[in-house]
């Protein structure tokens, strides 16, 4: 795969998970309902959890 093409499928991968941290909390989320003044923080807070567990399960550590 080409530099170009990772940039590429990372920048896929990254709106993809955008688009369901927008879906999934929220005031009509459908795993979190929050105030939508709260739920860009809540939002980054979820994508960052899933980047340490992506990091965590590529490097073969446990996730705990």
């Amino acid at each position: 795969m080409s530099r170009q093409d990772e940039v590429r499928t990372s920048g896929a991968l990254a709106h993809a998970v955008a688009e369901h941290a927008k879906q999934a909390i929220g005031p009509n989320g459908t795993v979190l309902k929050v105030p939508e003044d709260d739920a860009q923080l809540i939002r980054a807070t979820f994508i960052a959890k899933l980047a340490e567990a992506a990091t965590k399960l590529a490097n073969g550590e446990p996730l705990r």
